[in-house]
């Protein structure tokens, strides 16, 4: 990451783009998982009527899956800062 200074005095502040890079990847296979789930449905049970309370079900399902592969993904960036630090700490010793 990168640092740049902020338009306030004494504030800087950190280039994100890696992060909103993971986190949209997340959110792109989520999407598809849903528009593959979606034409799953459609093609196994065409002229079926999902019920309101299984729409809400499945709605939460996959939301958990986002969360969790969101999760994955943040414990994974933090990790690899962490090694970047532990890194610098050792060559600066």
């Amino acid at each position: 990451m990168t640092e740049t200074t902020d338009a306030r005095p004494g504030r800087a502040s950190t280039d994100l783009a890696p992060i909103e890079d993971v986190l949209r990847s997340t959110e792109t296979a989520v999407i598809e998982l849903v528009h593959g789930s979606v034409r799953v449905t459609r093609t196994m049970l065409p002229d079926a009527v999902a019920r309101p309370t299984e729409t809400v079900d499945r709605f939460f399902e996959v939301a958990e899956r986002l969360l969790a592969a969101s999760r994955r993904s943040a414990l994974g960036l933090a990790g690899f800062v962490e090694s970047g630090f532990d890194g610098a700490e050792r060559w600066a010793s």
